[in-house]
Formats: C-alpha cells, structure tokens, sequence
C-alpha cells in the first residue's frame, strides 16, 4: 500500500502525465507527446502539495478515480496548460516551432523538475 506522499507522486508524475496527453489529443504525435510530457513536468511541487492536502490519510484511494471525481483543483490547473497547447495546437505541428519551444519548456524547468521528468 503506498502512503499519502507515494500517491501524491504517482497523481503529480503519471496520472498528469497521462491526462494532459488524452486533453491535448497527443495520439499518434510524437511531437505533441514530448510537448505535453514536458508540460506535465512544470509545477510538480505546487502539484505534489495540492496533492497530498487532499488526498485521504485515512484510507487508501483508487487514484485514477480521486483525480476524476475528487482531483478538481489540481486538474483546474493543468486545464491553464492544456488550453494553451489547445489553443496554439497548429503551431505545434510545425517541426521548427515545436522544437524552439521545447528547447525553451526544458530551459526554463526547474532543476529538480529537469530530473524528475529524466530530461538532465
């Protein structure tokens, strides 16, 4: 069984990983895909904390379920994000701008975030 700071990660690192992929409509786009796994990696320590304020101490949750019916503040954040993937989603396709901005996503990522997401 994993204790409150082990779900808080596996919500923060896979679960966001996976839901800003399904949001953006990454599929087949392995271009698409890099951007949101670096996306996914940005605000893992404000993410985590949300995280483990509102996870249950008491009893251990099927996480995929606490993200869709009880993980509002911590999905209303990762909307922000996907929104503008969304949004700019055209721009993206393109090789040249995906790259610049990946170069500037990983720049601007903190070191920690940098090793969590196995960027360094």
């Amino acid at each position: 069984m994993m204790n409150i700071e082990q779900q808080a990660e596996y919500v923060v690192t896979t679960l966001k990983k996976q839901f800003m992929n399904n949001k953006i409509g990454t599929a087949g786009n392995a271009t698409l895909e890099e951007i949101a796994d670096v996306l996914s990696l940005f605000d893992y320590h404000v993410d985590k904390t949300i995280a483990m304020s509102e996870l249950s101490v008491d009893k251990p949750e099927n996480l995929e379920s606490w993200l869709m019916f009880k993980g509002d503040a911590l999905k209303t954040r990762w909307h922000e994000t996907i929104n503008l993937a969304v949004e700019n989603k055209a721009y993206l396709i393109c090789p040249d701008t995906a790259k610049k901005l990946l170069d500037f996503l990983i720049k601007n990522l903190t070191e920690s975030e940098k090793t969590r997401g196995g960027v360094l």
